[in-house]
């Protein structure tokens, strides 16, 4: 199972029928001599756009298209978590409480008859410490 939950002003769930990868990164300065305290987590999911056509349940992905438009207030930040599962375990499942959209993509092709897009979700940095990535790791 591979699935974002996005919840607060609008709640959105998008699954495996649409998602076809998933990452995440930690970003420093370029320009640091040293490890900086000044870093960016970012979530970042690809998938597949699939057109609501003829009575089909509805296009969850344009939520988070209409997302990535607020620029201001309680709606610009939102909690989301990422999960993904293999054979009933937990891989990982990543929890960004103060996460906003950094960067959003779509495209579409006559070819495929469907759409792909990338968002990436950024925390908010001075919440950084609430981000909690578990799952797959080795006992310690």
């Amino acid at each position: 199972m591979t699935q974002l939950v996005i919840t607060g002003a609008e709640n959105i769930t998008i699954d495996e029928k649409h998602i076809t990868k998933m990452g995440y990164r930690i970003v420093t300065p370029k320009d640091s001599n040293a490890r900086s305290t000044d870093v960016s987590k970012i979530l970042w999911i690809e998938g597949r756009i699939i057109p609501e056509i003829a009575g089909t349940s509805g296009e969850p992905v344009a939520k988070l298209q209409q997302w990535s438009y607020k620029n201001k207030g309680v709606s610009v930040y939102c909690n989301a978590v990422a999960q993904y599962d293999a054979d009933a375990t937990t891989v990982r499942k990543y929890t960004l409480p103060k996460a906003f959209v950094y960067d959003y993509h779509e495209s579409f092709s006559d070819t495929q008859g469907t759409g792909t897009f990338r968002l990436e979700l950024c925390q908010k940095k001075d919440e950084n410490n609430k981000v909690t990535v578990e799952g797959g790791f080795a006992a310690e």
